[in-house]
């Protein structure tokens, strides 16, 4: 973590939130000498693995069996899925 005082934040305001997108860097505001802020990166960019198992969190518990059930099934998929804008 880095303490910065707000003026020399605002000097480098593009460069601090650069480095705190891409490096993770979190920053502590200091201002007439206390902490009055800290600026913390967002979350980490997720993997697929990740991704789809905050899915099938997300999905009631019924779902997963049907889900299975249909996917070991050749095709059946494909005739549900079509194009949302093809109207």
């Amino acid at each position: 973590m880095i303490e910065i005082t707000v003026t020399g934040f605002s000097r480098n305001l593009n460069t601090r939130f650069d480095r705190t997108e891409y490096k993770y860097e979190e920053i502590l505001l200091i201002h007439h000498n206390h902490k009055i802020a800290r600026i913390i990166p967002g979350s980490l960019p997720l993997t697929a693995l990740e991704a789809m198992e905050d899915l099938c969190r997300a999905l009631p518990e019924f779902a997963d069996k049907d889900w299975l059930k249909d996917s070991l099934i050749s095709g059946s998929l494909e005739e549900e899925t079509r194009d949302p804008w093809d109207i």
